[in-house]
């Protein structure tokens, strides 16, 4: 996936500016030392996110595509239920928000939907990128072929935390997510409710032990209609489509699990392993369901951080070749390293705007993920683009034709569009390290126009 925000376009709003952001498509989504790319995707929780500083939450957005998962925007809006002594927590749950920039994130879809979707004909891919969906198609006069994504739900509610507005519906929705996620009687209800099931009977004493009998358990050939039936059940797949999830299965001769539907299949196979750890006490009581819901958005990133023990035990079970896992802490120190190489060499505070790659910096974390992912010879290199090329380029695709009708699966995009929501504490687009409120570039001059002060 694409790098930078190549052409901004400010857009009439009451209380936030809104930009619409051209990605163009690395198509095999690997990094070629001749293109100008962002990062691998990267996925983080809420706590090794909020141990960044402002300047390695800038040096991470330079260098990865963080992808949200939904999981993480209800941990963030979570906060408010709480009270703390480190101020109050509309103040947390705005700086968190914060650490997420707006025109450098994709909101990841819900993982249930993408069941939900799977179950009934939808194809979901889990190929290491953030899956997003109502995606509209488009075509330039050139014949560049792209589609325009729609600000979810999820991105508008942290455009308007990130500037401290919150709806009276914020702090209920923070209080009843806290309060279903957190609730120790959810894993006795599981404990009770599968403890004495027969395929379940016999102890397993590693977590590797319980993975391995939950794979034996989803390959018998004969209960595959049970498998499909705890899919349907564990992620709500409504009523409606279960009835046509079972027609399709039994029109395509009844295929295993894992062929009909490869992503629910996932899920499932994430869900059994975590009761039967849970039934082998493999793992605390106190494991909540949140810390679980990171896992079914792993096939979505090539780079999984935590500081979370049961992540840490669990994420490299399921990790793939081309994965990676990081600890929270270790992640910080390697941006933190990044940063310091150009304050002492350049001068500098944070990252310099024209650097769009890591420093080959020995040991450093980034750097390696960059190289494993590199066909050929890394070298570090800037942007030799100029502006007019951008501006060419995203006109464009701003004058395409918007085609509403079902995407194409054949090939990749070129491109995509999609908006973002600024206001005047965010940091500015154009990777000045400022706020918009401060920043002396052109977009920040009509954004400060655009807004109430």
């Amino acid at each position: 996936m694409g790098s930078q925000c190549h052409q901004i376009y400010p857009l009439p709003d009451a209380n936030l500016g809104l930009i619409l952001v051209l990605w163009p498509i690395n198509l095999d989504d690997r990094i070629d030392d001749q293109s100008d790319n962002m990062g691998p995707s990267i996925i983080l929780d809420k706590n090794a996110l909020q141990g960044l500083s402002f300047l390695e939450v800038q040096a991470l957005h330079r260098f990865y595509l963080p992808n949200v998962p939904p999981v993480l925007v209800k941990e963030v809006i979570g906060d408010m239920a709480k009270l703390t002594d480190e101020g109050t927590s509309a103040e947390m749950v705005t700086e968190l928000a914060r650490k997420m920039l707006p025109s450098e994130i994709v909101v990841n879809e819900e993982f249930s939907m993408m069941v939900q979707g799977e179950c009934v004909g939808y194809e979901i891919v889990p190929d290491m990128r953030p899956y997003v969906t109502k995606a509209v198609p488009s075509e330039t006069s050139g014949g560049a072929k792209g589609c325009y994504v729609p600000e979810s739900p999820e991105a508008l509610a942290l455009g308007r935390w990130r500037n401290g507005e919150f709806r009276d519906g914020d702090r209920l929705m923070g209080e009843l997510w806290r309060r279903t996620t957190t609730d120790p009687k959810t894993v006795v209800d599981i404990r009770q409710w599968w403890q004495g099931y027969q395929p379940f009977v016999g102890r397993v004493h590693t977590l590797g032990a319980a993975l391995n009998k939950a794979d034996v358990l989803l390959a018998d050939p004969d209960k595959q209609a049970f498998w499909l039936k705890f899919i349907v059940e564990e992620f709500d797949v409504p009523a409606q489509n279960v009835s046509v999830t079972f027609a399709r299965w039994r029109a395509l001769g009844k295929p295993l699990v894992a062929t009909f539907t490869p992503y629910s299949f996932y899920c499932c196979r994430v869900r059994l392993f975590f009761i039967i750890a849970l039934l082998n006490d493999l793992i605390g009581a106190t494991t909540h369901e949140v810390d679980l819901q990171y896992l079914y958005y792993l096939p979505f990133a090539r780079v999984f951080v935590s500081n979370d023990k049961f992540h840490r035990r669990t994420v490299p079970l399921f990790l793939k070749d081309g994965q990676r896992y990081l600890q929270g802490t270790d992640l910080k120190a390697d941006l933190k390293c990044i940063i310091g190489h150009y304050a002492s060499t350049l001068g500098t505070e944070g990252i310099p705007p024209a650097v769009k790659r890591p420093p080959a910096l020995a040991g450093s974390l980034t750097h390696e993920i960059w190289t494993s992912l590199s066909r050929s010879v890394f070298l570090p290199m800037g942007d030799d683009k100029d502006e007019a090329y951008y501006t060419r380029t995203a006109r464009a695709i701003m004058d395409g034709t918007w085609k509403p009708t079902v995407p194409s699966r054949d090939g990749e995009p070129d491109y995509f569009v999609t908006t973002s929501s600024y206001g005047l504490d965010d940091l500015c687009p154009c990777k000045s390290g400022k706020f918009v409120r401060n920043c002396t570039c052109n977009a920040a001059a009509v954004f400060r126009q655009m807004l109430p002060r």
